[in-house]
């Protein structure tokens, strides 16, 4: 026996829909379930004698389907009869601006085909019950067919050509029962979970048995290369070795940039990416949300990435400015490197005035006149500004940036020993520190 199958596949299940356009949703859903593939094999049949083995074929199985007593059978005939008609047809002296019919139609006209599907379908919905949701996206199409003979002539359906018929099926289209089924069925919400997460974005709901998001694991979807599969450039990368979506030769836009973080391309109102603007997408503390460490940082008060306890490597940095553990093969930060990370110029992006440059000539984050503060000085070196509970910048105050030996953390060099040391490099030479070049 033929087993029907649900005339929402996922892919019509995803589809969110609203309660004033109903309508809409029926008609994406249409393309993808059931009915929407026996609306392509009737024009697959291209022979006037196939369409009418096809039509003989359906009768013989609402016959059988009768006997029977199936409904599933009879809703799938309904669904291969609806998917076959054709829109009413004006008569003639109500639409002197139709196009004549060609011979295939002639033929096909005088052969009845489409008054045997129509009555098919009369069969098939006097034995079937119209709020039955799997009969919803043939009904709509059903209505379709009717709305495109009375939008434009502003007529009845009955004034077409077989008019009783196309009004005994409008008939059913129109009963109350089948409008309230329609109207009343509630909009699909994205829904999140209890911790403010999409469902499938949180490690508390959706975490496999190491703790992480499934699609994040290098244990679950691990690949050859040692990474997750869906972040791993060798498996999901462009020919050019990168995530496509990080691809500059794949993803560029015209002022040179990867288009989702081109400000001129997608940016909002005041210039910036919106996510990084402290406007559009501002916390309470006059700062970008996701850049702010009282509203989006881990428990030690800083931005997750930057502490060195939540994302720390051994040799007692966080892992992404760490050299040794996130280094390219050069032996320097991949951003820190001319040959990884090297512009068209032969420069590092942030270090060219031509691709970074400001209106003065001058790298902006450089230019006093692009970044001056109300007190004359650069707002990146001002403690009025910027600066900590302490009067100083927070990065050259050690009592909030300092390490056990009371001096700050980038500049004890006991700390540095000792992080060389438990990583087993013996006597390395220290990375010197990165010193200001810009003007004072």
């Amino acid at each position: 026996q033929r087993r029907e199958v649900s005339c929402r596949p996922p892919r019509c299940r995803r589809l969110r829909r609203t309660p004033r356009r109903p309508h809409k949703f029926l008609a994406r859903a249409w393309q993808g379930c059931q009915p929407g593939r026996a609306h392509g094999r009737w024009r697959s049949l291209d022979s006037l004698d196939g369409q009418e083995a096809h039509v003989r074929s359906l009768r013989a199985r609402l016959v059988a389907a009768l006997e029977a007593g199936d409904e599933r059978a009879l809703r799938a005939v309904f669904r291969e009869a609806v998917a076959a008609l054709a829109p009413p047809r004006a008569h003639n002296e109500q639409d002197g601006q139709s196009a004549p019919l060609d011979d295939q139609a002639l033929l096909c006209l005088q052969r009845a085909l489409q008054s045997e599907l129509r009555k098919l379908a009369l069969a098939c919905l006097s034995n079937l019950d119209v709020t039955d949701v799997r009969l919803r996206p043939a009904l709509w199409r059903l209505r379709s067919l009717m709305d495109l003979f009375e939008g434009p002539l502003r007529a009845d359906v009955s004034m077409a050509r077989a008019g009783r018929q196309w009004a005994r099926l409008r008939a059913f289209t129109d009963t109350a029962e089948w409008q309230g089924a329609l109207q009343g069925t509630r909009p699909a919400v994205r829904r999140h979970c209890r911790h403010g997460k999409k469902r499938q974005n949180c490690r508390r709901c959706c975490a496999c048995p190491h703790g992480k998001l499934r699609h994040q694991c290098q244990q679950c979807t691990g690949c050859p290369h040692g990474k997750a599969r869906s972040t791993c450039r060798h498996c999901r990368g462009c020919p050019h070795g990168k995530m496509r979506f990080d691809c500059i030769v794949c993803r560029a836009c015209p002022h040179g940039r990867i288009k989702r973080s081109c400000a001129r391309c997608i940016g909002c109102p005041h210039g910036k990416l919106k996510q990084d603007c402290a406007v559009c997408s501002g916390c309470p503390h006059q700062k970008a949300r996701r850049h702010c460490p009282q509203c989006s940082g881990c428990s030690h008060g800083r931005m997750k990435p930057n502490c060195s306890q939540c994302r720390g490597c051994v040799h007692g940095r966080p892992k992404k400015n760490c050299a040794w553990c996130s280094g390219c093969p050069h032996g320097k930060l991949k951003q820190h490197c001319v040959k990884c990370a090297a512009c068209p110029h032969g420069k590092l992006r942030g270090l060219c005035v031509a691709c970074c440059g400001c209106a003065h000539g001058r790298l902006k984050r450089d230019c006093r006149e692009c970044n001056k503060c109300v007190h004359n000085r650069m707002k990146r070196s001002c403690p009025e500004c910027i600066g900590c509970p302490h009067g100083k910048l927070k990065r050259n105050c050690s009592l909030c940036n300092g390490c056990t030996h009371g001096k700050v953390k980038g500049k004890c060099r006991e700390c540095k020993a000792a992080a060389e040391t438990s990583a087993g490099h013996g006597v390395v030479e220290a990375e010197p520190a990165r010193k200001f070049k810009g003007k004072k």
